[in-house]
């Protein structure tokens, strides 16, 4: 009798797991430099299990990466970012809690002479999130 709870108690977790992982999908993330021409912007995105190392991106050039989201919601990735002005700046790419509703699962960044923007997918257009100031 217990094995036959036990078994069933199994079963229902792995449906629900399974059920989270169709459900979360896979995330797109890109940073794009939209500073001016001649300006570089250096990156730095990483979560507690991926290090995405280092990349200098050119005007109007983009870094993207793709990921599933854990099934604890917990996911994060933070990047710090350089420019000619800036030592670094670090802010929060992607926190699942945050972005689930708000850019889903296609979060793309400008880095801008102003600051770093969100592309806001209700409002059609970008949203200052981060001032440099």
């Amino acid at each position: 009798m217990n094995n036959k709870i036990m078994d069933r108690a199994t079963v229902v977790a792995l449906v629900v797991v399974l059920n989270l992982v169709v459900v979360l999908g896979q995330v797109h993330v890109s940073l794009t430099n939209g500073m001016r021409e001649g300006v570089l912007v250096t990156i730095h995105c990483l979560s507690k299990d991926d290090d995405l190392g280092v990349q200098t991106l050119s005007y109007n050039q983009t870094f993207e990466w793709h990921f599933e989201p854990n099934v604890l919601h917990t996911t994060l990735f933070h990047c710090g970012v350089s420019t000619e002005n800036v030592k670094e700046f670090k802010f929060d790419a992607y926190m699942y809690i945050r972005d689930r509703r708000g850019c889903g699962t296609n979060c793309r960044w400008l880095i801008a002479v102003d600051g770093i923007f969100l592309w806001g997918w209700k409002a059609n257009s970008w949203i200052l999130k981060y001032s440099w100031h």
